[in-house]
């Protein structure tokens, strides 16, 4: 299984590995419920800018939504799906419809469990960490 979490607005400046460089409570929470249900290796991150970064990419803080003119390609991230050797994994998204739509044009059966808004997001990203750190 394959978790791709939608990156965030909120960044430090600089360069840091991926995993660090969001700094929202919804992307620490998306990560922190990510890493519950997969391995490290097998979470990815979509950014706006870079398309799938690792947790471990050293990457600089940038300005680009994936909705808006100048983000990743589809072209690019079908790419990078191919050199990550990522497109026959089941997949998980974790992140907002935009980034939902982005990813269901590579995997068109993804799960994506998280519905509502931001704050039933992270009302069940909480309950979900809760669960699967005490089961």
């Amino acid at each position: 299984m394959l978790v791709i979490i939608g990156c965030g607005q909120s960044k430090r400046s600089g360069t840091h590995e991926a995993a660090s460089l969001y700094t929202s409570g919804y992307f620490r929470l998306k990560l922190a419920y990510a890493r519950t249900i997969a391995k490290d290796d097998s979470i990815l991150i979509l950014s706006g800018k870079y398309g799938f970064v690792r947790l471990d990419d050293r990457i600089s803080s940038y300005d680009q939504h994936i909705s808006k003119v100048g983000a990743v390609s589809d072209a690019s991230l079908r790419k990078q799906v191919t050199s990550l050797k990522i497109s026959e994994q089941d997949v998980v998204v974790l992140g907002g419809s935009d980034y939902v739509e982005r990813v269901r044009r590579l995997w068109s059966d993804c799960k994506t469990p998280l519905n509502g808004g931001l704050p039933q997001q992270m009302k069940w990203l909480k309950a979900q960490i809760e669960r699967n750190t005490h089961a």
